[in-house]
Formats: C-alpha cells, structure tokens, sequence
C-alpha cells in the first residue's frame, strides 16, 4: 500500500498512530454496530470489512456509531451536529469519520448543479431535503471538532460534499472550519473521479488530500477482490482505515489474510 497526495502525487503519508474512529449513520441503524451490520449480506463484502477487519488487527483507542435522525430543517441539523462536534471526548491523538450509508451520491451532483441557479434561497433551505441529513450533521461536527483536534475524512464525493457544505455554511454560522486539522482520504484516484478533484477545488482553502493505493487481487475470494470496485468500497471510512494500517506497518499480503480471517469469524 502507498498513499499520495491528491494534488501533486507525491508520497506522503499518516503521521498519527493513536486514533478514533466516529462512523456516522441513517436512524435506521441506531441499535447497530459495526460487527451486527456486516451480517448484512449488503454490507459483508464492502469496505465496512476493510475497516472491521484493521480494527480487529491494529486496534484504535475508541470506536463509535453515530445515528442521525433525518430531518427536513437544516439548520437544526447542522446545530446538533456542532454540538456533537464540541462534546465529543477525543481520546486517541486524532479521529478518522465516515459513513455507513448505502445511498448514491446522485443527490450531491443535483445540489451543486443547481446551487448557483437558485437565487434569493439561503443555502440551509437549498439544504432542506432530507437526504442532505448525514452530510449536514457532520459538516456542523467538524466545524467544532476540528477547532480542538485533527479529523481525518474516509470517503469519495459523500466526504467531499461535507467538506464543501462546512465552506459554504461559514457565512451563514459566522465561523469557519479549521482547515488545519483536516485530512481528507479516498482510495486510487481515476479520471472517472475527477469530479471530487473539482469540488476539493471550490473550497475556499486548499485541503490536506490524500488517496491510497492497494490491491485486494490476490485474495482466493473473489468477493473480497471485488471491493475494490464495490459502489460502497468507500463505506465506514475504509481508506482512512487503510491509511492508518499503513502507518502502523501492516502489509498488503497479510490485510489480505486478515480480510479472508473475517469472512470466517462473522
């Protein structure tokens, strides 16, 4: 495994060791957690194993799963989330976030399609359908969080979006995301992912980002080689998970034992 910076290429890497972990998710998976919801044969071979198993291997200080009651007021949204953001107790040295979230990423590409048309709305009404929930709930999250420690983003344009809603929502809250203590991670960049290179771009700053490379190919199950191209290959932060694996020394060849150990363990 190798990571790179999104906007030049070069290597570069993780420097924290002792982390949390915050994974965020629809009210329909409150009583869930990580090991009941890869029971689910949707959720089985997807980056939620990835994250479980590394989690399993190496360890991290705290582990959480986060419900957030959908909603059509966005603003009261995006409060609790601030308030979750100020309350939650760090401690590891840093907290990797996700989602476990099975939905498609069709709702961003409308938002930002029709986010300069709509003229005379304020940005929290533009926000006030109900799937903008997870992704407002955690962009108030890292507007506090990231005033007091390092947050670092697992995900693909879900991740990328939450970044750019906390940009966008500065005006309007009158206070600004410490851009300092963010990381944003996704797995091997393609150009059929140019599109959140082109959102990391509108923010108003210029975003830590990485991405990791990895091949899961010399599995003997062909379910785990495919999570590298699974639409949730990106679910419950797994390249923030891999990032980390890598920074604490773990091989491809032995994620790859550990990942076929988990498949027989649930």
């Amino acid at each position: 495994m190798h990571s790179y910076n999104l906007f030049t290429n070069a290597e570069e890497s993780l420097e924290e060791s002792k982390l949390d972990l915050l994974l965020f998710c629809d009210e329909e998976y409150e009583k869930e957690t990580l090991d009941t919801l890869l029971q689910q044969s949707e959720y089985l071979y997807s980056g939620a194993l990835i994250t479980h198993t590394i989690q399993r291997v190496e360890g991290l200080s705290k582990s959480t799963l986060k419900s957030v009651q959908k909603s059509s007021d966005a603003q009261e949204i995006f409060r609790r989330g601030m308030n979750f953001g100020s309350s939650y107790e760090l401690q590891g040295n840093a907290l990797i976030i996700g989602y476990i979230t099975n939905h498609s990423s069709t709702h961003v590409q409308d938002f930002l399609s029709s986010f300069e048309d709509a003229e005379g709305i304020s940005t929290f009404e533009k926000l006030s359908d109900d799937s903008y929930t997870l992704a407002l709930f955690c962009a108030g999250f890292l507007l506090e969080a990231t005033r007091r420690f390092n947050v670092i983003l697992g995900g693909e344009v879900d991740m990328a979006f939450t970044l750019f809603i906390a940009d966008i929502l500065r005006g309007d809250v009158l206070m600004r995301l410490n851009s300092q203590n963010v990381t944003f991670v996704m797995s091997r960049f393609t150009k059929e992912q140019e599109h959140i290179l082109t959102l990391l771009q509108k923010l108003s700053y210029n975003p830590r980002a990485l991405y990791i490379d990895y091949s899961l190919q010399t599995s003997e199950i062909q379910e785990i080689q495919d999570i590298e191209t699974t639409p949730l290959r990106e679910c419950a932060a797994a390249s923030a998970m891999l990032l980390y694996a890598q920074n604490c020394g773990l091989e491809e060849e032995t994620l790859v034992n550990e990942l076929e150990i988990s498949t027989y363990l649930l």
